[in-house]
């Protein structure tokens, strides 16, 4: 719950800019006027803003007007709507991932593999460009030694080409056996991802705990991310660099959650700038998507110098804290 200590803010906030009652419904026509306050309004006074924001500022902002003190804060909002997008980055690894379980199944299902939504094939690794802010890459490594690389070595062929495993795959059945039978005229660089060693014959014998364990051999890759956001948010200009890995995909999948590495941090309104002082953000694949952690930035340039604390709890956004700089 958005709390305030300072009394003027207080005022500030039910009051318009001449000293006059402000009007109900300021918020909703996408315009943010001098007597809008941004933690009353959302970002661009679209709507009323989540009540997810403690403010703490009373020494430090006590003097600064209504005007001055929206452009001040505005940089944190808008940042924090920015952020946003690494839910969405986070859904699609994930998207990626259990993709990549799923390619023994699907040649059982003579089902054609193909690239996950989104991503394109570039030679050594995949593109994602969800939307024209933002630019993902994703590389998949060896975790250990195959006869196709060593460890650490980058797949450079493509997980998601079924002629990389098997090639002209056909699909029988062993009734008796209750086995699937898949044929092929030869076998592709990638075949020992599938389990059944480096030359296997055909056809090869799948049984049902075979469909159990598909993930064993993919499982020992490694999983390496990138994600570059370069937006700007309102009125305030961001670039975030988050890196992922290399993270083992046995773990990953097992517990649901990508710790995220922050690689850099730049927002600017105007004179203000925000700069990370610690990260701690993991994406959480639960019931829904989100984020765990925290992180916290240095706000300077403005009315007043702040800190700002984001707190995601496995949430979709952040319950954010403000306060005056510490000296």
């Amino acid at each position: 719950m958005r709390k305030t200590t300072m009394l003027a803010w207080v005022l500030m906030s039910s009051t318009s800019q001449d000293g006059g009652e402000s009007q109900p419904g300021a918020c909703g026509n996408s315009v943010c006027d001098a007597g809008e306050n941004v933690f009353s309004c959302d970002s661009d006074c679209s709507a009323g803003a989540a009540d997810d924001w403690s403010l703490e500022i009373e020494e430090c902002a006590d003097a600064t007007d209504q005007s001055s003190m929206n452009e001040t804060l505005a940089a944190a909002v808008d940042l924090e709507t920015s952020y946003h997008e690494m839910i969405a980055c986070g859904g699609l690894l994930f998207d990626m991932t259990l993709a990549l379980v799923d390619v023994l199944l699907d040649l059982t299902l003579g089902v054609i593999t193909e690239q996950p939504t989104g991503f394109s094939w570039t030679g050594d690794g995949y593109m994602s460009t969800p939307d024209p802010a933002t630019e993902m890459t994703v590389t998949f490594r060896y975790g250990d030694d195959f006869e196709v690389g060593a460890e650490d070595d980058v797949v450079n062929h493509d997980l998601f080409d079924a002629d990389n495993y098997l090639v002209d795959p056909t699909v029988g059945l062993d009734l008796g056996a209750g086995e699937t039978l898949l044929y092929f005229e030869g076998t592709g660089p990638l075949v020992e991802l599938l389990g059944f060693g480096p030359r296997p014959s055909s056809p090869i014998r799948i049984g049902l705990d075979d469909v159990n364990a598909l993930g064993g051999e993919f499982g020992r890759l490694k999983l390496q991310s990138e994600v570059q956001v370069d937006t700007s948010s309102g009125n305030t200009a961001v670039t975030y660099h988050i890196g992922v890995g290399p993270k083992r995909l046995n773990p990953l999948l097992g517990q649901g959650e990508i710790a995220m590495d922050h690689l850099g941090t730049t927002a600017t309104r105007g004179d203000i700038d925000l700069v990370t002082t610690s990260w701690n953000i993991t994406f959480v694949d639960g019931s829904i998507a989100a984020l765990r952690g925290d992180t916290s930035l240095e706000a300077t340039g403005g009315a007043f110098d702040y800190d700002v604390d984001f707190v995601y709890d496995d949430a979709t956004w952040a319950d954010v804290s403000v306060q005056c700089a510490q000296p």
